[in-house]
């Protein structure tokens, strides 16, 4: 081989192995976010911690006087996670606050500039009672208002204040999302990272792709683009549950259909994302086939997955968080 076809190979070599290193680079912090949301009826739920970064705990929503409330479970969940975190792998759990039925008093009592101080002392308290790593604001329906730019610049001011190392994250709407007049990247300066919520948007109830490939896309390019958050402080989140429909309408927008519940009745149904049941409803959802695509985009486009509800999931090898994990490990994390 000539000297110049060596020095060539050489220095394409050196072009290649450094863009590999890039992309790890890029990488190496790339988060895994499940939530899981307990209630009265269901107190235990099966998490998968040993592959995932951060559990965020629904919801630890404040009682009139501000106190927030720790879910049935959650404890148990709690001191399960501490079992798999090691010098390698610290799963972080977080508490949520707000949700589509959060208390209108988190509004109006807790986090104007009157009760904001008293309320997020009290939140300080609740995390290092229960050994949490921080709180997750899920503020949404119209929730967003004036206060809560400073909202949450008070708080993530404490935290550092506190000097615990405690989180703040937030999980937030599409790109139709009603709280945006109010919020500026000054917002989200205390915050380590948000979550989109990009899901449960279908106009007019009418039957539709359920989270789409193109609103994922849309919604990091509205974050990152329009709102100015860097790639490295988004995650995308993708549903683990569908919508079942009912001659072209949604029955009941509240009413989930777990991914599990597919491969239960349809197993074949899991690359796909839709089935028509025995009734002729159809179900919309994401399977393999669209989670593997949005986990590459989350790689390409931020620096994280989040999971709206683990626990949807299916077994392997239908698991929708194995394919999210395959897909990471192909692609150079």
């Amino acid at each position: 081989m000539k000297p110049k076809s060596i020095i060539l190979l050489l220095v394409q070599l050196l072009v290649f192995l450094n863009a590999i290193g890039q992309a790890s680079i890029m990488r190496k912090n790339f988060r895994i976010t499940a939530y899981v949301e307990l209630d009265d009826t269901v107190k235990d739920r099966t998490v998968p911690f040993d592959n995932i970064d951060y559990l965020n705990i629904a919801f630890c929503n404040p009682d009139h006087q501000g106190n927030l409330m720790l879910p049935d479970g959650a404890k148990a969940m709690i001191d399960q996670s501490k079992t798999y975190s090691n010098n390698n792998h610290h799963i972080r759990v977080m508490a949520v606050v707000g949700g589509k039925d959060a208390p209108a008093h988190i509004l109006h009592r807790l986090i104007d500039a009157d009760h904001r101080e008293e309320f997020i002392k009290g939140v300080i308290e609740f995390l290092k009672k229960y050994g949490l790593s921080g709180v997750d604001i899920d503020f949404e329906k119209g929730m967003v208002n004036n206060d809560f730019p400073d909202f949450m610049k008070a708080l993530g001011q404490a935290f550092q204040k506190d000097g615990e190392g405690f989180e703040v994250t937030a999980a937030v709407g599409t790109d139709s999302f009603k709280g945006k007049d109010y919020i500026t990247p000054e917002t989200w300066r205390y915050t380590n990272f948000i979550n989109i919520m990009s899901y449960d948007e279908f106009a007019d109830n009418r039957e539709a792709q359920e989270a789409s490939y193109e609103l994922a896309e849309q919604d990091l390019l509205f974050w990152h683009k329009q709102m100015g958050i860097p790639p490295d402080s988004l995650g995308l989140g993708v549903p683990f549950y569908g919508y079942m429909f009912e001659n072209g309408r949604v029955k009941g927008k509240n009413n989930e259909f777990p991914y599990r519940n597919v491969v239960l009745i349809n197993s074949s149904a899991a690359e796909s994302d839709t089935i028509i049941l025995n009734n002729h409803s159809v179900v919309i959802y994401n399977g393999l086939s669209m989670i593997r695509r949005k986990a590459k985009l989350s790689l390409d486009q931020s620096n994280g997955i989040m999971i709206w509800l683990i626990d949807q999931d299916a077994p392997s090898p239908y698991s929708l968080l194995d394919a999210i994990l395959k897909t990471i490990k192909m692609n150079g994390n």
